[in-house]
């Protein structure tokens, strides 16, 4: 039907345009040839327009397969950004945590530290205390000892310079007077020796801080205080007698 419209166009175009034209333009031969050309030319013109009518389909639909395809992938991207944010912010939440622990342990340790270092000077002001109460016992010790070996040596020199009168009548009373003196002497410097809470061990522990030496090592551990002066023990150290 629309091949036959356009041949009636193209026929009433030939016929109105004859009036000035060569008559042989409009012989029926001449009509018959333009007329068969007519469908090829129409058929490619329609063809044309079916593919550019497709193409442009095609395109539009690969257009929005592409938007479709980049609305997908920015939702999977905003999920994996949202999964990946959550963890992180998890691990942080758990470095938070392992810092804070180990800030805790680090001031306990430097808390340990501290206490360590000041049971350390502690000690060594004891040790250095003790040193000098050691000192001081084995010189009081000497100057003891000369003492007695002096007073010794003194009572010996009185009997040689008496006479010998007197000497033969006081010579048994002399001598036992000295003996006496030496008897006493050497009771004081026991006494002095013995433990004085059991009174039977010797005494070989200066009680600190009063520095007396007056316990055994049996009766250390029973005693709070110095047995003589009643100060608390705070430490004792042994002397080597």
């Amino acid at each position: 039907m629309a091949i036959q419209a356009d041949y009636g166009l193209l026929w009433n175009n030939v016929a109105s345009a004859g009036g000035g034209a060569n008559a042989s333009c409009f012989s029926p031969q001449h009509l018959h040839f333009q007329l068969m050309d007519l469908p090829l030319n129409f058929a490619i013109t329609e063809f044309d327009k079916q593919k550019w009518d497709t193409d442009r389909f095609i395109y539009l639909q690969n257009e929005r397969l592409k938007a479709i395809l980049e609305e997908q992938r920015k939702e999977q991207l905003i999920l994996i950004l949202r999964k990946f944010e959550a963890k992180t912010k998890g691990l942080f939440e758990q470095k938070d945590e392992e810092i804070a622990a180990a800030m805790k342990r680090t001031a306990a340790l430097e808390a340990i530290l501290k206490r360590l270092e000041i049971e350390k000077q502690t000690w060594q002001m004891a040790a250095k205390e003790r040193e000098a109460t050691a000192s001081f016992l084995v010189g009081k010790f000497e100057r003891l000892r000369e003492s007695v070996w002096n007073s010794s040596g003194n009572n010996s020199a009185e009997d040689a310079t008496s006479s010998c009168g007197g000497r033969r009548r006081r010579h048994h009373g002399d001598g036992d007077h000295h003996n006496l003196l030496n008897s006493s002497s050497v009771e004081d410097k026991g006494r002095m020796m013995i433990c004085k809470r059991c009174n039977v061990q010797g005494s070989c522990l200066v009680f600190l801080p009063c520095r007396h030496l007056c316990s055994c090592k049996s009766c250390e551990a029973l005693l709070d205080s110095c047995p003589i002066c009643k100060v608390p023990k705070k430490a004792c150290i042994e002397a080597y007698l």
